[in-house]
């Protein structure tokens, strides 16, 4: 589906947490108002809500209901009280939480900030508050959506997944940026700070964005098939790079894109492109591109299935493939090119596939990588 033929929806009414007695001055607790004023959106069947210009609304978990748009223009700041997020006996109630809904959109150049670093460090089992042993809350979580916009806000510092999503079904996300602390910072790491997490989702673009997390990036099947998943357009810093996990899936995977992204490793990305699949478990994976990815001082390069167009300059390893003896990995290797790579091969094996010599630098895989009906 292309960015223009997303559905678009008119918005007539209009209200806000100012209306209902927030502050907006980020140290008052503005929840109630801010609840109230996405109580009025869903009693009148939408409408736009504004976080306004200038202010900042200190706030828990509240809900988005069908035909809303969340407009952030000013900061939305999540409380660290978990009084307000209500545990639900299996997690935290999100931050924004939207669920069996349709037409919403998030935007409006603000800031999102869940002020995650009192989160990650309780979140190793420790009984403090405010987690309590329990985990802790994702910034943004939408189930079952359909016609989603994201675009034009800043996510800052979530306590877990940035945007976990799961069974969406048309949804544009472009023009964000998505930032926390890498896992391995020295002084206030994050812990699943995931950048954008697609479940069991279908026709789902990404552009034009940038993402400096835990895992940047992750599409991954479950019950449903995921299809027609395009990232694109994008900045990647530390982070555990573009995943796409199909362990334990039964729905499988079908034509995912990953191209015209930019890796930098800073902070400590240690890997590019990343499968992960259970041949045992997993649904049928098929049509996974990968394609004009630039990648800077990771760790592993490429840990997955289809390689085409890849330059990597400086990293300590250059190809993971471990596929199994009974279930080998196809795919094919062209246009691929390493540069200052310390270990070139450190682990290969049960690959059944083509690679083309003439254009794979400095070479190709090991003849032991590959099963005896390939090469």
């Amino acid at each position: 589906m292309d960015a223009n033929q997303w559905p678009s929806y008119n918005m007539v009414n209009y209200t806000g947490p100012l209306s209902y007695g927030a502050k907006g001055d980020g140290t008052t607790d503005d929840t109630s108002a801010v609840r109230a004023a996405l109580a009025a959106a869903t009693s009148n069947n939408g409408g736009r809500v504004l976080f306004d210009y200038g202010k900042t609304f200190l706030t828990g978990g509240f809900n988005v209901t069908n035909n809303t748009i969340l407009d952030v223009q000013g900061t939305i700041l999540a409380s660290t009280n978990n009084a307000d997020f209500v545990w639900t006996n299996t997690d935290w109630h999100p931050l924004i939480r939207s669920t069996n809904t349709q037409n919403i959109t998030i935007t409006g150049g603000g800031l999102i900030n869940g002020q995650g670093s009192i989160w990650w460090k309780c979140s190793f089992g420790n009984g403090q508050p405010p987690c309590l042993n329990k985990g802790r809350p994702v910034l943004i979580s939408l189930v079952n959506v359909v016609n989603l916009v994201i675009n034009n806000v800043t996510l800052l510092n979530s306590p877990m997944f940035n945007i976990g999503a799961d069974t969406l079904t048309n949804a544009h996300i472009y023009n964000i940026n998505i930032t926390a602390p890498g896992s391995e910072d020295p002084v206030n790491p994050s812990h699943n700070t995931d950048g954008i997490d697609v479940g069991n989702s279908v026709n789902v673009l990404v552009e034009n964005s940038h993402i400096s997390t835990d895992v940047a990036i992750l599409a991954n099947s479950g019950w449903r098939q995921v299809e027609n998943i395009t990232f694109r357009n994008l900045t990647i810093g530390h982070g555990h790079g573009l995943t796409i996990g199909a362990d334990y899936a039964i729905g499988g995977i079908r034509n995912v894109t990953f191209t015209n992204i930019v890796m930098t490793g800073s902070g400590g990305l240690d890997t590019g492109p990343n499968v992960i699949v259970s041949p045992e478990h997993a649904g049928l994976v098929q049509d996974i591109t990968y394609s004009n990815i630039q990648l800077y001082n990771v760790g592993y390069c490429i840990t997955g299935i289809v390689f085409n167009n890849i330059v990597c300059h400086t990293a300590n390893y250059g190809w993971n493939i471990n596929g199994l003896s009974n279930s080998p990995i196809q795919g094919s290797i062209s246009s691929i090119a390493f540069a200052n790579v310390t270990n070139l091969y450190p682990t290969c094996q049960n690959y059944n596939g083509t690679c083309n010599s003439g254009n794979v630098k400095p070479s190709c895989p090991p003849a032991s990588c590959f099963t005896p009906s390939s090469g």
